[in-house]
This record gives C-alpha cells, structure tokens and sequence, in this order.
C-alpha cells in the first residue's frame, strides 16, 4: 500500500479485501459500491473507506517505552531489594518524566533504524462509512439491450 492513497473494505477492522487504491477520496467511495457489489454487500448495509498510513519507526517508539512505567520499575525494584521500611520511591517532576519519555522515544527510534526493522503493516485513518446504494444491475431489465425500459401507459 502506498501512503496517503485511498482504499475501501467491507469490514471496518480488516482493510485486506480491498488490494485497490485510489488518488482521491471520491474515487474510492465511487469504487467501494462496486466493491460492495462484487462481494455480495447487500444493499443497505456498510462499506468503508480511508486513508493508508505508512506506520513510521517515530509511531513504534512513541508507543514502543513509557517514562511512567520505567519510573514504577525503579520503584518495585528499590521495594523488592530495600524495603518497605525505607522510603523506595524516586521523585520525578512531570518535567523530567517528559525528558525521559523523549530520550526513550528517540533511543527506541534509533534502535530499529539502525536494525532496518519497519512496521509490517500499514493503518488507514480518515474512515468514513458508505451506505451500499441500490444496484444499477438489480433494477436492469434483463432484455439484453441495457436502455431503460419504457414506462407503461397508464390505464384507465
């Protein structure tokens, strides 16, 4: 998937269906009714579609180390081998929790850079939903000429 295109599913958590992309939103909302069609989504019921997101090495390591669970693990290691007796808890201003968080992100960062380790996968942001519009092929004739049929007389 190439980031920042547009792709279609029929299922909100699983973007794999669709292997289409699109260089605008409004052609992938027109394909995700013939999407929807092809995979027998019947009328009434959703398709989606959304942005592709590269998942960078910076989205890993911001969620990759938290400061404030490093800081709980110092804490239960001083409780665990000093003591309940003696007081065992750092003191960190919100601060340097900060600077700690950006330190570990940046390491985390220039660790899988240096191993050349990506993310396998891509996300897709800006989801909207699409109601599967009536098919055109449902309401065909079925005569074989595709022009409209004619409307009847009316009776009196």
């Amino acid at each position: 998937m190439i980031d920042g295109k547009w792709t279609c599913s029929t299922d909100e958590e699983n973007w794999s269906s669709c292997f289409e992309e699109f260089d605008t939103k409004q052609e992938a909302l027109d394909y995700a009714q013939e999407f929807a069609q092809n995979e027998g989504v019947e009328p009434g019921l959703t398709v989606y579609v959304g942005q592709v997101r590269k998942i960078t090495t910076a989205h890993l390591a911001e969620n990759a180390a938290s400061a404030e669970v490093v800081v709980e693990n110092i804490d239960e290691w001083l409780y665990e081998n000093v003591g309940e007796e003696i007081p065992n808890q750092i003191e960190c201003t919100p601060e340097q929790t900060e600077d700690l968080q950006r330190r570990l992100n940046a390491t985390v960062e220039q660790w899988l850079n240096d191993n050349s380790i990506e993310a396998p996968c891509w996300k897709v942001e800006n989801v909207q939903y699409v109601l599967v519009d009536e098919y055109s092929a449902d309401l065909d004739d079925d005569d074989g000429d595709d022009k409209p049929e004619e409307p009847s007389p009316p009776t009196a």
